[in-house]
């Protein structure tokens, strides 16, 4: 079972958190071009911290399908 925290808004990108019924801090974050996800123990509340605060990096992967249009 999961708890919903928060979702924290920043000028580069948003971070929603949840909590596990263990404390296990479960963090999605994303932008306009990119997420990421990563669970930390309870103990790792700080490096949770880090993470949420940290910008995405703007990287660009796609897969593509053969036979699928390339739009």
């Amino acid at each position: 079972m999961f708890a919903s925290r928060c979702l924290i808004q920043f000028p580069t990108h948003q971070s929603h958190i949840t909590v596990d019924t263990q404390g296990h801090i479960h963090v999605f974050k994303y932008s306009s071009h990119s997420c990421d996800f990563d669970v930390f123990t309870p103990r790792d509340q700080g490096a949770a911290s880090d993470y949420i605060l940290a910008p995405l990096a703007h990287v660009g992967y796609r897969v593509v399908i053969h036979g699928d249009s390339d739009q």
